[in-house]
């Protein structure tokens, strides 16, 4: 399996507006993920799924009203090669 990683940073006035807005756009990707086409990113790979959601801390980079999650998505394949 391969991981891909996927940094999502946004900015609003209140810690509820950009925690709401992460978890919407976790919410779609992970949408993605579970559809027919997403499942495989569009035939990439033979199958993909949000493994971890981890925050990232932007406390000392003095960005008060930003924040980010880092999606961890893990990407499975299978190969008829055993090596």
């Amino acid at each position: 399996s391969q991981k891909i990683l996927v940094e999502i940073i946004v900015q609003a006035d209140t810690d509820a507006e950009r925690r709401a807005a992460l978890a919407g756009i976790v919410e779609v990707i992970g949408d993605y993920l579970v559809s027919e086409e997403g499942s495989t990113l569009s035939g990439a790979c033979d199958a993909c799924e949000i493994e971890s959601v981890q925050r990232l801390d932007q406390s000392g980079h003095g960005a008060m009203q930003v924040s980010g999650w880092t999606l961890s998505i893990a990407a499975l394949f299978t190969s008829e090669r055993p090596y």
